[in-house]
């Protein structure tokens, strides 16, 4: 589509041939991916952000390629839930992370964001940070080991910083790991 940018995942086979390509709905402001993840059962999980301002949205599809659920996270306003990172966890799980404009009195801050999503696209939680309390930042990348754990890599606005957190989101502090700035 001239002028929009277009969100779209392709499956290929293992001696690369191409199985299918869907390409997911555009609005007048496009619709930008920005992560992707695929569970033991061949399930793609996409999430990304749209319009002007950006809102996120994550979209499941079956492995033959068939939309299962779409989730978006319009916001009026300027307070927009914006997303950069997707894993599939325990019990297969989605997890989607960004950033969150948190206001804490002192006017919004873009706060670590983290979404969790049954593989049927139901809302289960959302937790505006496992950083400490009161972290600026946003949610780059996130990885599952598939048993129970996430890392979550962040962009604050102390530098880089990685946070373990529980995929039940039963852990009450993260451990927090602060990078160098340079390695």
């Amino acid at each position: 589509v001239s002028g929009h940018q277009v969100a779209w995942i392709r499956r290929r086979a293992p001696d690369g041939s191409e199985l299918w390509t869907r390409t997911l709905d555009t609005g007048p402001n496009g619709r930008r991916a920005e992560a992707v993840a695929v569970s033991p059962t061949g399930a793609i999980v996409v999430a990304g952000n749209e319009g002007l301002p950006e809102d996120g949205w994550v979209a499941g599809y079956a492995d033959d390629g068939t939309r299962s659920w779409l989730l978006d996270f319009r916001t009026s306003g300027a307070a927009n839930t914006r997303l950069f990172a997707v894993t599939i966890g325990q019990f297969r799980r989605v997890y989607a992370a960004g950033v969150r404009p948190v206001d804490s009195g002192a006017g919004p801050k873009d706060t670590p964001t983290v979404i969790q999503i049954s593989e049927t696209g139901a809302l289960f939680n959302s937790s505006v940070s496992r950083f400490p309390a009161g972290t600026e930042g946003t949610v780059r990348g996130m990885v599952s080991d598939g048993l129970g754990t996430s890392i979550l890599c962040a962009d604050t606005a102390t530098g880089p910083a990685l946070a373990r957190i529980d995929d039940l989101f039963t852990t009450s502090e993260p451990y927090v790991y602060a990078l160098p700035e340079k390695v």
